[in-house]
């Protein structure tokens, strides 16, 4: 089924024709958010970096661009620290 709904969502931005049906198809809205709420998760877009580092809300490329290279070194450290 979720592939109809895929074919539907981009057939109405191909189009703008609304799908055929009674609008009563299964979405995973509630466990999207629950799943959400469980990770923390309180904005979009939210950024998860390589060292577990989470950053609720847009950024900025450049400090988007500086917090993926601090967070690789900071990854790095914790996998040599594992060992």
């Amino acid at each position: 089924m979720r592939a109809r709904q895929g074919e539907a969502w981009d057939e109405f931005f191909v189009s703008g024709k609304l799908p055929d049906n009674a609008g009563d198809c299964a979405t995973p809205i509630e466990a999207t958010a629950a799943l959400g709420a469980k990770l923390r998760v309180t904005a979009t877009p939210t950024l998860v970096f390589a060292d577990g580092s989470i950053i609720p809300g847009a950024l900025p490329a450049a400090q988007i661009e500086q917090q993926i290279r601090q967070s690789e070194v900071e990854a790095k450290k914790l996998a040599g620290a594992s060992k």
